[in-house]
């Protein structure tokens, strides 16, 4: 009999959470989970940006290093952008790290020194005016 007792006053002593309060907390990490994904993806779009800077960066002192490999050839007429296929572009995309297509980078150039820099890669884009680099911005 005691044990019988024992077992109705279990049943009798239901712990746990009701469905209303299960309910609540799922709405409650909706909400949150809203306000949260739009700044974390500004987050990761941000992050993306400053990652095709540096990129930027490689680009232009690659570029610079292959201009003075050309002075060093005794090229006199140093164009506004790679060939494709050329040596030089090969060069470049060594030190950027991936291959770099000619259509991505271009310059003018002031005497010997490069004057502006643009690069472009598959989603951005970023110039350099010969001080500081411009805002990236998407194509």
């Amino acid at each position: 009999m005691k044990k019988l007792t024992k077992l109705n006053q279990l049943k009798q002593d239901k712990k746990g959470f009701t469905l209303i309060e299960i309910v609540i907390v799922l709405v409650i990490i909706a909400i949150l989970s809203a306000m949260l994904v739009p700044s974390m993806m500004g987050w990761i779009d941000d992050s993306k940006k400053k990652s095709f800077l540096q990129e930027a960066r490689s680009a232009l002192t690659a570029t610079q290093a292959e201009i003075a490999n050309m002075y060093v050839a005794g090229e006199t007429n140093i164009p506004t952008s790679f060939a494709a296929g050329s040596s030089y572009l090969d060069g470049v995309s060594k030190k950027v790290g991936r291959t770099v297509a000619a259509n991505e980078i271009s310059w003018t150039l002031d005497g010997d020194e490069i004057d502006t820099f643009t690069y472009t890669g598959e989603k951005y884009t970023v110039t350099w005016d010969g001080d500081k680099w411009g805002e990236v911005t998407q194509k």
